[in-house]
C-alpha cells in the first residue's frame, strides 16, 4: 500500500542514559484486496448439505491505520562518541480499522449480503537493540 502518515517521536531523558520514549501516528493506506471466502452449511432438520457458496471480490481502498508505543530506553556512547548502543522495552498498539472484508449474509431468501467491516488490532510487548558506527 501507499499512503500519507503523520505522527510524532518523543524522548524524555530522566537520566544521562536512561529515557522515556511515546510515540503515535496515523496513516491512510490505499491498496488492493483480494477476498476469496468459500462456506457450506448443513441443514440439521433434514440432514442435508446445501451447495457451497464461494465468493471472490478484488477492489482498493483507502484505510486508516494507528500506531502507538511507549517504554523505556537505555542509550550509551562510547569509542571517542564514534559508537551507540541502544536498549528499547516497551508496548506497541496497531489498529487497522475495517480490515475485514468478509461477506456476511442476513438472508437466504433474497440472497442479501452484508460487507462485516471488523477491525484487525495488534499489540504487544517490544525489545529492540540498536547498534551505531
Amino acid at each position: 500500500g501507499l499512503g500519507p502518515r503523520a505522527g510524532v517521536d518523543m524522548q524524555w531523558w530522566v537520566t544521562r542514559s536512561l529515557n522515556i520514549y511515546a510515540n503515535a501516528a496515523i496513516s491512510l493506506l490505499y491498496g488492493e484486496f483480494h477476498v476469496h471466502q468459500k462456506e457450506q452449511a448443513k441443514i440439521i432438520e433434514l440432514n442435508s448439505e446445501m451447495e457451497p457458496l464461494e465468493l471472490r471480490d478484488s477492489f482498493h481502498i483507502a484505510r486508516p491505520i494507528t500506531d502507538l508505543a511507549i517504554g523505556i530506553g537505555w542509550d550509551t556512547r562510547f569509542g571517542d562518541d564514534k559508537l551507540h548502543v541502544g536498549l528499547k522495552v516497551g508496548w506497541e498498539q496497531h489498529i487497522f480499522f475495517d480490515q475485514n472484508q468478509y461477506i456476511r449474509f442476513i438472508s437466504t431468501s433474497t440472497n442479501s449480503l452484508l460487507s462485516d467491516r471488523g477491525d484487525l488490532e495488534t499489540e504487544g510487548l517490544t525489545a529492540s537493540l540498536r547498534l551505531d558506527f
